[in-house]
């Protein structure tokens, strides 16, 4: 995992911040695969690991690999995966659980296997291929040396197809002898059961089919040139699924043929694709590309849904009091959750836009609040969600919760404060129109904080039934209190950040002008973390009197602590960030 993190430190005497997206989708996919019923679909990736779904693509976990994957097969049950790597090829023998190395030396680019997974097949960037038939336990090199690109085999593992730069080659007898079928400079294979239909895409150029064992080829498809980096066949080679980029390395639609690759039309998608994968009856299909994306289409590629995609704009996190639950959202209108500091994350929810989310402190309720939706809450950590209906879609644009979570608070840009004191099910609007930026509340939920945008601070010591204005006129981003409400914290974009401590009556700058964006205070309020937008982070474990900066620049939109104010999760234009004080 260390090729794929970043790190940035604060100093704080003996100890350090160390803040790393280890954990996510930090670099390309270059593989896709899925069982023949799509019960389990994995994607890897150059960063070091990969997604994978149980459920039908619906919800994706992140798997950390130590390596740097080139390509992925699966056995016919998923028992068996195995992934060819830049160092060698890694085995999984239990439904990726677990993994071992198989290959320790050489530079691998593609992996195959038989249905059953006793047999694999492995070929060199630059030299031989590899034959196994007993899983990887022992192998056989075979075929001549090449700068092989992509190996594909039958389910039964006889009939294989070899692509190069400087042809497509076959094999009739699991690899042990080859034969060169077409010259080219190809990038992507494939074979049907029976060995009859292959289909090869040439790098710069056309589809070949072959329906005669490869003794020829002809081409099909689009005339004009592109980079076919996959493609894929059905057992009886009658519908193929390709893609790939154009010359000038832009993205270009996922194709499609029904008649054994006679004809081909495209598919509305348009990506820079690296992968493409069906279930055995076709009507499930993925599709991966080289700038971290996954989708997914249930209807044989006619429409698509976008999965996994952090590398966005995330406009809220949450952690509960522990660090053990993260919780970001935004992004491609996606909730995901974290429950190991990051090692793991899951894709719980879909279709929410930008937003609001926090969490209590044991992390037994999630509130969210969509940009122009409704407020949903989860009871499971994000595994489901109710949706609550006694307020209409709002522009939520800040939330927060009691300590116990069955009370919260949130904010309507140009709209009122909202309150709910059963656990969401319902609110009761506060306060008048506004141009509401933020709100916090002390854990007994008798104090409330809130911003405007170009306008004062609010504050509540009634449960936000009535509200006192502040005295202070600043283009306020976001407020924070200590869970008692003895401490305020509030930061203004091109300006400074502020304390209160006499419940903001009066405000006192604690730093130099900069463009503050977001906040998180500690539970007794001594220590403070912000972010700038653009910017860095900033800590203080002195309440403000003194200030740490850290040497990572993001654009930071949200950043919240745990209670012991040890770890961090940190979101804002690009991937989600976790931080831990060591």
């Amino acid at each position: 995992m260390a090729a794929m993190q970043q790190s940035l430190l604060m100093s704080n005497s003996s100890k350090k911040w160390e803040l790393s997206r280890k954990h996510l989708f930090s670099n390309n996919y270059r593989g896709v695969t899925t069982t023949p019923d799509g019960s389990l679909m994995i994607a890897c990736m150059t960063s070091g690991g990969m997604m994978k779904s149980t459920d039908y693509g619906e919800t994706w976990g992140f798997v950390g690999l130590s390596v740097v994957a080139t390509d992925i097969a699966i056995s016919s049950t998923g028992q068996y995966i195995y992934v060819s790597h830049i160092n060698g090829v890694i085995r999984s023998t239990n439904f990726g659980a677990n993994w071992s190395s198989i290959k320790t030396t050489g530079s691998y680019s593609s992996v195959c296997c038989s249905s059953n997974g006793f047999i694999v097949a492995a070929c060199l960037v630059s030299g031989n291929i590899d034959v196994s038939t007993n899983t990887g336990n022992s192998w056989v090199v075979r075929a001549i040396s090449r700068n092989w690109s992509k190996i594909r085999c039958s389910p039964n593992g006889q009939f294989m197809v070899a692509v190069s730069n400087g042809g497509a080659f076959t094999s009739s007898n699991t690899g042990a002898s080859w034969t060169s079928r077409l010259a080219g400079n190809f990038g992507s294979c494939s074979i049907s059961a029976n060995g009859v239909y292959i289909v090869v895409g040439i790098m710069s150029g056309r589809i070949y089919v072959s329906s005669n064992s490869g003794a020829s080829f002809t081409a099909r498809g689009y005339t004009n040139s592109r980079y076919w980096m996959d493609i894929k066949c059905s057992e009886d080679g009658s519908v193929m699924f390709a893609t790939g980029y154009t010359g000038a390395n832009a993205a270009i639609n996922v194709y499609k043929s029904i008649d054994y690759g006679v004809t081909w039309f495209n598919l509305p998608l348009g990506i820079n694709g690296r992968g493409v994968s069906f279930t055995a009856d076709y009507a499930t299909v993925l599709a991966v590309s080289v700038d971290q994306q996954l989708y997914i289409s249930k209807d044989s590629g006619g429409t698509w849904a976008a999965r996994c995609q952090l590398n966005s704009s995330w406009t809220s996190s949450a952690s509960n009091g522990t660090g053990s639950l993260f919780t970001v959202m935004g992004g491609k209108n996606e909730i995901y959750t974290s429950s190991d500091f990051g090692t793991t994350w899951l894709l719980r929810r879909n279709s929410v836009v930008g937003g609001e989310v926090t969490t209590n402190p044991s992390g037994s309720i999630i509130y969210a609040a969509p940009f122009g939706s409704l407020i949903i809450y989860s009871t499971t950590q994000g595994v489901s969600w109710t949706s609550q209906n006694s307020v209409t879609n709002r522009n939520w644009y800040g939330i927060d919760c009691s300590s116990d979570g069955t009370k919260a608070v949130a904010v309507v840009l140009s709209g009122q404060i909202w309150t709910s004191i059963n656990s969401g099910v319902d609110w009761v609007a506060r306060e008048t129109n506004r141009a509401w930026t933020d709100v916090a509340c002390s854990f007994d939920f008798t104090k409330m904080i809130a911003c405007v945008q170009n306008g004062l601070t609010y504050t509540s010591s009634d449960s936000g039934v009535t509200w006192t204005p502040g005295t202070l006129t600043k283009n306020w981003k976001e407020v924070d209190m200590a869970s008692d409400g003895s401490i305020l914290i509030a930061v203004a974009l091109d300006d400074c950040i502020y304390k209160s401590t006499d419940f903001g009556v009066t405000w006192i700058p604690i730093s130099g002008v900069g463009k503050w964006n977001t906040v998180n205070v500690s539970d007794d309020g001594t220590k403070i973390i912000v972010g700038e937008f653009p910017g860095n982070i900033h800590t203080s474990l002195n309440g403000g009197v003194s200030w740490t900066i850290t040497e990572f620049y993001q654009s930071w939109r949200s950043i919240h602590c745990n209670s012991s104010f040890d770890k961090f999760i940190a979101i804002g234009s690009g991937y989600p960030f976790v931080g831990l004080l060591k």
